[in-house]
C-alpha cells in the first residue's frame, strides 16, 4: 500500500515519520521546502515537493497513493486547504485518510481550532473515503513555548484558568496515529488521545518546581493581557485568540476528560508530565 504523509516536518509529524521508518514502513512524504528532502531520504522514504494549500500541485504526490495522513498546522486557511486535499485525494483514487485533528472537534467546538478541524472532519466523512480520526488533547510540548520566561523569570503565563486540563505528550499522539495508519480495524473510529491525568496550571508549576529544582510559578493573565503579550512577541492574533478560547473552555470544566486511549490501543501507560519535564529539562534551565 502506497502511503503519503503530510505534515511530516512538524512537531508531531516528525515523530510519526520516524516511528514508521523504525518499523520499516516506506512512505512518500509531501514537503514544501526542498531542503527537507535529505532528512526524508535518511528515513528511507520518498520526498515529493508540493503545497497542500494549492491543490493543483498535488497530482504527483497523490498518484498511486492508497492511504494518506492528513496533518496540517492550525491556520486561518486550514479548512479550505484540508478540504482541497480531501477532494484531490478522492479524484486521485486514494482509498483512506487518517486525519490528525483536535480535542473537542465534532463536539462542543468551543474554540476555533476545534471548529476548523471539525469542519474538515465532516468533509472527510462525506467524501466516501475510509477514514480514521485522531483527536489529541493539550500538548505538554506547548509548555516549550514558555521556555524563555521559565528560564529567565521562573514563570509561565497563560490565559486565566484554575480548572484541570488533560495533557498529552506529542509522542503518544504520534504513536496512536501510527497505530491508526497501520491497522484497518481503526476504520470509522475516532481516537481522542489524552494522558493519564488532568492537572491545573498551578499543579503543572509545582511539578516543574520539583523537576527543575527551582521555584516555577504559573501566572494567569486576563484574556486581553495574554493576547497583547503574545502578539507583542510576534505571534499572530488568531493563535493568541485561539488559546484564549481553549482555556476559556477549560475554565468551564470541558478540558479534563481522560480517554484511556493510549492504554487501550497501545497497551502501555501514557508519557507523564514528569517524564516530559525530565526529557526537556535543558529547555527550561538557565
Amino acid at each position: 500500500m502506497t502511503l503519503l504523509l503530510t505534515g511530516a516536518t512538524g512537531k508531531t509529524g516528525r515523530y510519526i515519520a520516524q516511528s514508521l521508518s523504525d518499523r520499516g514502513v516506506h512512505a512518500r512524504v509531501l514537503i514544501r521546502d526542498p531542503a527537507a528532502a535529505a532528512w526524508v531520504r535518511e528515513l528511507g522514504m520518498e520526498p515529493v515537493i508540493a503545497d497542500m494549500a494549492d491543490a493543483s500541485t498535488l497530482g504527483a504526490a497523490l498518484a498511486g497513493v492508497e492511504q494518506a495522513l492528513l496533518l496540517a498546522a492550525n491556520s486561518p486557511g486550514q479548512v479550505p486547504m484540508e478540504k482541497g486535499f480531501i477532494d484531490a485525494a478522492v479524484a486521485s483514487g486514494v482509498r483512506r485518510i487518517v486525519k490528525y485533528s483536535a480535542i473537542s472537534a465534532g463536539g462542543d467546538e468551543d474554540y476555533r481550532f476545534a471548529r476548523w478541524h471539525g469542519e474538515a472532519e465532516r468533509h472527510l466523512f462525506a467524501s466516501g473515503l475510509d477514514w480514521s480520526v485522531v483527536r489529541p488533547g493539550y500538548f505538554m510540548q506547548n509548555f516549550l513555548m514558555s521556555a524563555d520566561s521559565i528560564r529567565a523569570e521562573g514563570r509561565f503565563y497563560l490565559p486565566a484558568c484554575d480548572e484541570p486540563v488533560s495533557l498529552v505528550d506529542v509522542r503518544d499522539a504520534a504513536d496512536v496515529t501510527v497505530a491508526c495508519l497501520l491497522d484497518r480495524a481503526q476504520d470509522g473510529r475516532i481516537r481522542t488521545v489524552t494522558g493519564a491525568e488532568s492537572l491545573t496550571m498551578h499543579e503543572v508549576a509545582a511539578r516543574m518546581t520539583r523537576a527543575l529544582g527551582r521555584n516555577i510559578a504559573y501566572v494567569p493573565l486576563p484574556a486581553q493581557d495574554f493576547i497583547a503579550a503574545m502578539t507583542g512577541a510576534g505571534a499572530p492574533d488568531w493563535l493568541a485568540g485561539g488559546m484564549v478560547e481553549f482555556f476559556a473552555g477549560a475554565s468551564r470544566g470541558t478540558r479534563d476528560h481522560l480517554s484511556g486511549c493510549v492504554q487501550r490501543l497501545l497497551g502501555r501507560e501514557p508519557i507523564g508530565l514528569d517524564r516530559f519535564l525530565a526529557d526537556h529539562a535543558g529547555a527550561f534551565t538557565p
